[in-house]
């Protein structure tokens, strides 16, 4: 999954499409039946007490972090984010990301994924001060 990401967020032409693209492809993950039924086994009551999966998790959260620091620090240096700072503001991102990734796993959210991530998009824009 995570070399899936990264082809896609690197076949994107700016930070902002790079940062739409990383969204894009995890809310399929959540849209897409074959890939919820994965997803739903990852976050199983069943799979949560299994050890190591405590870790495993972390390692998911890390490389979902890293991924959009990489972006931040791409967008920073081009000064597209100019109030960026991109590991604690990638941490940020991923926690409000997940919670309309869980809201949608969770069918609470109504919206199609293109108006689902261009809502969270907008928001993440205006706190990264994108110009």
């Amino acid at each position: 999954m995570q070399e899936q990401l990264r082809e896609v967020v690197a076949r994107a032409g700016t930070p902002v499409e790079a940062l739409r693209s990383w969204m894009t492809h995890m809310f399929e993950l959540v849209s897409n039946p074959r890939k919820r039924k994965r997803v739903a086994i990852f976050y199983s009551e069943e799979l949560r007490r299994t050890p190591g999966y405590a870790r495993e998790l972390e390692v998911v959260v890390a490389a979902d972090q890293a991924s959009i620091a990489a972006i931040l620090y791409r967008g920073k240096a081009e000064g597209i984010f100019t109030a960026c700072t991109p590991v604690v503001d990638a941490r940020s991102i991923r926690a409000a990301f997940e919670a309309a990734l869980l809201d949608r796993f969770q069918r609470k959210s109504t919206a199609d994924v293109a108006d689902e991530v261009e809502q969270l998009l907008g928001f993440v824009l205006r706190g990264l001060g994108a110009a």
